[in-house]
């Protein structure tokens, strides 16, 4: 079933700025961002905001999830969406096969005791499923009595439904990297997806799916809505993964700052290429603003205790073997070789 909203009222938004993506219901709940370092895992995490809010959104529909017919229940559904962002959405019947699914929560993680709480991230995976789902509250707030009571509901022979929002990027837009993934997070029914998982039975389930057409549901940075759902691991894990250019005295760019300047700081051979790549922008910028940020970055790079031991930062040139533009290591063994790189790579054009 098509549904089309036009008056949306944009409590319920799955955002993505083609790294991270996030589920929204007036707060972020749920974050999941890949790592780009070789094999592209997924890292994710998970807000302990109360679920009372999100429940009163959908205590509508409790009833006609449970056992409601299949026209009424498309019926409250498309009401339903009346509180999400404006577009194109469709809505499916479905059961969700567990063996070719994962389903993610926190606290599912296996960490070994030699790594400290401060270094562990609520939850990473690899490798994928067919099909990747995402709890949208921590895994201490589910009651066990009330998965019992789903329980003994699916053994009766009844099929409660749960709700999951899915998002299929379509990776041909400029905005939308091509390994952004489109993650199904669950909105409603993590009690009964825990009563199916149990009982390993197939999960019930309504999908609503929206493809991404224009820039509605695209965000040029989704880090200052996310990161008070971020450990400082994790923040500092998408600041070296998918850095900006952070101006200002503001509580995030101070955090985001401190992250490059640490990275800077610490790399051992290589500067990472996103970091790198976000020094080249601001040295084309002929602002004070930005040269100030990048006399910042800069004087970090200077205190790395690797320069003359193997560092290097990227430049951009021909490269005769592939015969196009590509990537060059440009060593950094002195300080008067940053200047020589700053020189170079300011006067590059992309």
């Amino acid at each position: 079933m098509k549904v089309t909203i036009n008056g949306g009222q944009n409590i319920i938004q799955n955002l993505t700025d083609g790294f991270s993506n996030a589920l929204i219901i007036n707060r972020p709940l749920a974050v999941n961002w890949p790592d780009s370092a070789g094999s592209v895992g997924e890292y994710y995490a998970v807000s302990d905001f109360s679920s009372a809010e999100r429940e009163q959104l959908t205590s509508s529909l409790d009833a006609v999830l449970i056992n409601g017919e299949k026209d009424k229940l498309y019926t409250n559904i498309a009401s339903f969406l009346e509180l999400f962002s404006n577009g194109e959405y469709n809505i499916a019947l479905t059961a969700i096969n567990q063996e070719n699914s994962n389903f993610h929560y926190d606290e599912a993680m296996q960490w070994s005791d030699q790594i400290s709480e401060n270094e562990r991230f609520t939850y990473a995976f690899y490798p994928f499923k067919a099909y990747d789902y995402f709890f949208t509250r921590p895994f201490k707030s589910i009651n066990q009595e009330r998965v019992e009571y789903y329980k003994q509901l699916i053994e009766s022979g009844l099929r409660p439904k749960i709700i999951i929002y899915v998002h299929h990027y379509t990776n041909n837009h400029y905005y939308v990297r091509s390994y952004s993934s489109g993650p199904g997070y669950v909105i409603d029914g993590h009690h009964k997806l825990l009563a199916y998982m149990e009982l390993n039975i197939n999960i019930e389930a309504v999908f609503i799916s929206k493809e991404i057409k224009g820039s509605n549901d695209y965000v040029e940075d989704l880090l200052p809505l996310i990161y008070p759902v971020l450990k400082p691991v994790e923040f500092n894990h998408v600041i070296y993964n998918n850095p900006k250019i952070y101006l200002g005295n503001s509580e995030l760019s101070i955090l985001a700052n401190t992250a490059i300047d640490e990275h800077l700081e610490n790399a051992k051979h290589n500067v990472s290429s996103e970091i790198n790549m976000i020094l080249i922008d601001a040295s084309k910028i002929k602002d004070k603003v930005y040269e100030d940020w990048l006399v910042q970055r800069i004087n970090s790079l200077k205190r790395n205790q690797n320069i003359g031991k193997g560092l290097y930062l990227y430049t951009k040139g021909y490269s005769e073997k592939y015969k196009c533009e590509a990537w060059n290591s440009f060593p950094i063994n002195s300080n008067s070789d940053i200047k020589r790189w700053i020189g170079i790579v300011s006067r590059q054009i992309d």
